[in-house]
């Protein structure tokens, strides 16, 4: 199962996809900025692209969204595509 997770470099998303990880999932780790994501994460996730303050969605499909967003996004339509 494919999962997206947003906000991956924070203390929730960390948790969730190392949980995801040990459950054999496939954790998708959702970052603006990929080279800060690589320091904080390491270099054994998959990374894709998500920028809300710039409308950047990432190109795959997933099966599911872990959506983690500061409160003042709080407009889920852009992923309706995705799943």
């Amino acid at each position: 199962m494919k999962i997206l997770v947003t906000g991956a470099t924070g203390n929730v998303g960390k948790a969730l996809l190392n949980r995801l990880d040990s459950a054999r999932a496939e954790p998708y780790a959702g970052v603006c900025d990929g080279d800060r994501a690589k320091q904080v994460l390491g270099e054994a996730h998959r990374f894709c692209t998500v920028g809300f303050k710039r409308a950047r969605y990432p190109k795959i499909t997933v099966d599911a969204i872990f959506l983690m967003r500061p409160p003042q996004l709080t407009d889920p339509r852009p992923f309706e595509n995705f799943s």
